[in-house]
This record gives structure tokens, sequence and C-alpha cells, in this order.
């Protein structure tokens, strides 16, 4: 049997806990945003999602002999309303649902035919 000498620092990182940086992707309709994060091994208990000053953190974490942590971020725009965001996992995937708020919803104003002025008359 050879014995080979490994300087310790060659082995530093394998007691480390993995971070990783998870893929997504965002899609938006007139009344939402959607956002879909791949957590593979990931259960429910093992996420959390926190806002905090209009940024969306995402976080994992995976006891274990291999112990792995997972962190995304999205900056959110205003017109969210925070209070009605859903999330849930899917087959390895974290899907949110941002509601946009209704009041910033593009509305048509009807154009009247007028018998009077809709501003006050000044009187002189």
């Amino acid at each position: 049997m050879r014995t080979v000498f490994f300087p310790n620092v060659l082995f530093d990182n394998l007691t480390e806990e993995k971070v990783i940086t998870a893929r997504s992707r965002v899609d938006e309709d007139a009344a939402n945003y959607y956002i879909h994060v791949e957590v593979p091994g990931f259960s429910k208990s093992d996420l959390k999602i926190l806002i905090e000053d209009r940024e969306l953190k995402i976080e994992g974490e995976k006891k274990g002999k291999f112990p792995v942590s997972l962190k995304k971020a999205f900056n959110l725009p205003d017109e969210i309303e925070i209070e009605k965001i859903r999330a849930q996992t899917k087959d390895g995937v974290l899907e949110l649902v941002l509601p946009k708020s209704a009041a910033l919803a593009p509305k048509e104003i009807p154009v009247e035919e007028g018998t009077t002025s809709l501003f006050p008359v000044e009187k002189e």
C-alpha cells in the first residue's frame, strides 16, 4: 500500500454545506405574475419564503449526510398584492402566484355625451 499526502486545504470544502442557486422562470398575464423555481429533493417543510423590503426571498435547507442550502431572491414590483401571494410545491417545482393589484389593471372609461360641464363653474 502506498501512502499519498494530500494537504488539508484540498478537503476543506467537503465538510461545508453546499449552497445552490435554483433555476427559475417568471411568467406574467394581466392579473398575475407566476414564478417557477426548481427545488428537486426539497419538501415543503425544507422551504421558507420571506418578503422583506419588496424582496421575495426563497430559502431551502436539507439536513443530512450531505447538507444542501438553496437561496433565490426576486425584487417585487409595487403592483403586487403581497397578502394574496400563494405558493405550493409540485413535482420538484415551487410554484408561486403573485396577484397584481386590481386598482392598477387597465380599465376603459366610457365617454358620455355631456349636457353640462363636469368642471365646477367659476363665478365672476
